[in-house]
């Protein structure tokens, strides 16, 4: 089903001046947005390559395969917002396609607390990078039929969700039970 934006829809019963007026306005808001959405697909790109190098320093396979699910969300993460800005960029109705990203794999060993401290300011960021999707949502999320506002409150839900996972390893890595668990 392909429904009309409301933007769209909103022009027809313009004028020409007030369309002109409409579309430098929304040009200079999706440049905005573009730059915003290439910012912060960068950072992802900066998380993901400090989880895929983190995850092979890890000795307990329980942690790795922590790490390794939220670098699995992350590459997606990077995706969709490459794919948010290639729609804004060539304004197409149709989902760009998907290229896949390699891993790096440095492997420089590293001592449990340096990796705690690592993912201790990853979950920091992760935290900070879900208020930053949130806001985006709301200021921005009606492009698309609300497509953008759902894709990026989903991405902040899935930042959080990093942010608990990585808190989890870090009190794993430094010998301390985790808020919240009472049974140790």
């Amino acid at each position: 089903m392909n429904a009309v934006p409301a933007d769209e829809s909103r022009r027809a019963t313009e004028t020409p001046a007030a369309q002109s007026d409409a579309s430098a306005s929304d040009a200079a808001a999706s440049e905005r947005l573009i730059a915003i959405l290439d910012a912060h697909a960068a950072s992802e790109n900066d998380a993901i390559d400090l989880y895929q190098r983190l995850q092979y320093e890890l000795v307990d396979p329980v942690l790795t395969a922590v790490i390794r699910l939220i670098v699995d969300d992350e590459l997606r993460h990077h995706e969709v917002l490459r794919q948010m800005a290639t729609l804004l960029r060539t304004k197409q109705l149709e989902w760009p396609a998907i290229v896949s990203r390699q891993p790096e794999t440095q492997m420089l060993p590293s001592s449990p607390e340096s990796i705690a401290r690592q993912l201790d300011a990853a979950a920091n960021d992760e935290r900070e990078g879900a208020e930053k999707l949130r806001d985006l949502a709301r200021t921005e999320g009606g492009r698309y039929a609300g497509l953008f506002g759902l894709l990026l409150e989903l991405m902040a839900m899935d930042s959080g969700k990093h942010e608990q996972m990585l808190r989890y390893v870090v009190s794993q890595l430094r010998g301390v039970a985790p808020q919240g668990d009472r049974s140790a």
